[in-house]
Protein backbone atom coordinates (compact mmCIF):
# COMPACT_ATOMS: atom_id res chain seq x y z
CA UNK A 1 0.00 0.00 0.00
CA UNK A 2 3.10 2.36 0.74
CA UNK A 3 3.86 1.91 -2.95
CA UNK A 4 0.33 3.41 -3.55
CA UNK A 5 0.52 6.42 -1.98
CA UNK A 6 3.91 7.33 -3.34
CA UNK A 7 2.27 7.23 -6.60
CA UNK A 8 -0.42 9.44 -5.15
CA UNK A 9 2.16 11.96 -4.09
CA UNK A 10 3.79 11.62 -7.21
CA UNK A 11 0.50 12.41 -9.27
CA UNK A 12 -0.13 15.13 -7.39
CA UNK A 13 3.20 16.66 -8.35
CA UNK A 14 2.83 16.26 -11.96
CA UNK A 15 -0.63 17.80 -11.76
CA UNK A 16 0.40 20.63 -10.19
CA UNK A 17 3.25 21.36 -12.50
CA UNK A 18 2.09 22.04 -16.11
CA UNK A 19 4.30 22.62 -19.01
CA UNK A 20 3.12 25.91 -21.48
CA UNK A 21 6.33 27.51 -22.68
CA UNK A 22 10.12 27.15 -23.63
CA UNK A 23 12.43 28.76 -21.53
CA UNK A 24 15.25 27.38 -23.53
CA UNK A 25 14.75 28.77 -27.35
CA UNK A 26 18.02 30.19 -28.06
CA UNK A 27 19.37 26.96 -29.48
CA UNK A 28 17.23 27.12 -32.59
CA UNK A 29 19.04 27.98 -35.61
CA UNK A 30 20.34 31.54 -36.55
CA UNK A 31 20.26 31.53 -40.19
CA UNK A 32 17.28 31.87 -41.91
CA UNK A 33 16.20 28.41 -43.33
CA UNK A 34 13.38 26.47 -45.34
CA UNK A 35 10.42 25.08 -43.61
CA UNK A 36 11.61 21.41 -45.00
CA UNK A 37 14.96 22.43 -43.23
CA UNK A 38 16.37 19.01 -40.78
CA UNK A 39 17.13 21.35 -38.44
CA UNK A 40 15.31 21.42 -35.31
CA UNK A 41 13.25 24.22 -33.89
CA UNK A 42 14.47 23.37 -29.88
CA UNK A 43 11.47 26.37 -28.79
CA UNK A 44 9.09 24.02 -30.66
CA UNK A 45 10.09 20.66 -29.27
CA UNK A 46 10.41 22.11 -25.99
CA UNK A 47 6.76 23.18 -26.51
CA UNK A 48 5.29 20.07 -27.89
CA UNK A 49 7.28 17.70 -25.31
CA UNK A 50 6.63 19.79 -22.39
CA UNK A 51 2.57 19.65 -23.95
CA UNK A 52 3.09 15.84 -23.72
CA UNK A 53 4.54 14.93 -20.71
CA UNK A 54 1.68 17.49 -19.34
CA UNK A 55 -1.41 15.47 -21.08
CA UNK A 56 0.64 12.15 -19.61
CA UNK A 57 1.05 13.61 -15.97
CA UNK A 58 -2.60 14.16 -15.94
CA UNK A 59 -3.87 10.87 -17.34
CA UNK A 60 -1.24 8.75 -15.88
CA UNK A 61 -2.41 10.79 -12.04
CA UNK A 62 -6.35 9.76 -13.13
CA UNK A 63 -5.09 6.28 -13.60
CA UNK A 64 -3.04 5.53 -10.15
CA UNK A 65 -5.97 7.74 -8.36
CA UNK A 66 -8.52 5.56 -9.73
CA UNK A 67 -6.12 2.53 -8.61
CA UNK A 68 -5.74 3.77 -5.14
CA UNK A 69 -9.52 4.35 -4.83
CA UNK A 70 -10.38 0.66 -5.93
CA UNK A 71 -7.54 -1.15 -3.58
CA UNK A 72 -8.93 1.33 -0.56
CA UNK A 73 -12.78 0.17 -1.24
CA UNK A 74 -11.61 -3.24 -1.79
CA UNK A 75 -9.66 -3.20 1.30
CA UNK A 76 -12.65 -1.58 3.26
CA UNK A 77 -14.28 -4.42 2.05
CA UNK A 78 -12.07 -7.09 3.53
CA UNK A 79 -11.08 -8.37 -0.20
CA UNK A 80 -7.29 -8.69 0.13
CA UNK A 81 -7.24 -9.78 -3.55
CA UNK A 82 -9.05 -6.96 -5.06
CA UNK A 83 -6.84 -4.83 -3.08
CA UNK A 84 -3.39 -6.86 -3.96
CA UNK A 85 -5.10 -6.36 -7.77
CA UNK A 86 -5.37 -3.23 -7.74
CA UNK A 87 -2.28 -1.99 -6.04
CA UNK A 88 -0.60 -4.15 -8.76
CA UNK A 89 -2.35 -2.01 -11.29
CA UNK A 90 -1.46 1.40 -9.59
CA UNK A 91 2.17 -0.26 -9.94
CA UNK A 92 1.94 -0.88 -13.48
CA UNK A 93 0.73 2.70 -14.30
CA UNK A 94 3.46 3.82 -12.37
CA UNK A 95 5.58 1.76 -14.19
CA UNK A 96 4.29 2.81 -17.67
CA UNK A 97 3.93 6.71 -16.49
CA UNK A 98 8.07 6.13 -16.27
CA UNK A 99 8.85 4.54 -18.78
CA UNK A 100 6.81 7.22 -20.94
CA UNK A 101 8.37 10.42 -18.98
CA UNK A 102 11.75 8.53 -20.79
CA UNK A 103 10.55 8.29 -24.01
CA UNK A 104 9.60 11.49 -23.47
CA UNK A 105 13.15 12.46 -22.39
CA UNK A 106 14.81 11.01 -25.34
CA UNK A 107 12.31 13.09 -27.86
CA UNK A 108 13.83 16.61 -26.10
CA UNK A 109 15.85 18.45 -27.41
CA UNK A 110 16.64 20.46 -25.08
CA UNK A 111 19.46 18.37 -23.37
CA UNK A 112 17.99 20.29 -20.23
CA UNK A 113 15.05 19.12 -20.15
CA UNK A 114 15.64 15.56 -21.42
CA UNK A 115 17.80 15.22 -18.38
CA UNK A 116 15.29 16.75 -16.05
CA UNK A 117 12.69 14.45 -17.50
CA UNK A 118 14.73 11.21 -16.81
CA UNK A 119 15.45 12.74 -13.26
CA UNK A 120 11.69 12.92 -11.84
CA UNK A 121 11.57 9.42 -14.34
CA UNK A 122 14.13 8.02 -11.86
CA UNK A 123 12.55 9.95 -8.59
CA UNK A 124 9.13 8.45 -9.60
CA UNK A 125 10.63 4.61 -9.88
CA UNK A 126 11.93 5.16 -7.09
CA UNK A 127 9.28 5.38 -4.97
CA UNK A 128 8.03 1.92 -6.09
CA UNK A 129 10.49 0.82 -3.56
CA UNK A 130 9.11 -0.94 -0.49
CA UNK A 131 11.67 1.52 1.69
CA UNK A 132 10.01 4.52 -0.20
CA UNK A 133 8.92 7.10 2.93
CA UNK A 134 6.72 9.69 2.85
CA UNK A 135 9.46 12.34 3.91
CA UNK A 136 11.39 10.78 0.66
CA UNK A 137 7.57 11.25 -1.68
CA UNK A 138 7.55 14.95 0.17
CA UNK A 139 10.68 15.56 -0.86
CA UNK A 140 10.51 14.18 -4.45
CA UNK A 141 7.30 15.64 -4.79
CA UNK A 142 8.73 19.27 -4.53
CA UNK A 143 11.90 18.64 -6.33
CA UNK A 144 10.50 17.34 -9.25
CA UNK A 145 7.76 19.99 -9.19
CA UNK A 146 10.45 22.84 -9.06
CA UNK A 147 12.75 20.83 -11.65
CA UNK A 148 9.78 20.90 -14.15
CA UNK A 149 8.49 24.54 -13.76
CA UNK A 150 12.03 25.56 -15.02
CA UNK A 151 11.21 24.50 -18.27
CA UNK A 152 7.77 23.89 -18.85
CA UNK A 153 6.17 27.01 -16.64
Amino acid sequence: MRRIMAAAAVAALVLGAGCSKDSGGAGASSSPTPSASPTLDVAANTKQVCDEVKQLNTDSAKKVGDAIAKATAAAMKGDEAGAKKAVDEANDITKDWVAKLRAAAAKAANPELAKALNDIADQVEKLLGEDATVDQMNKTVQEAGTTLNKYCA
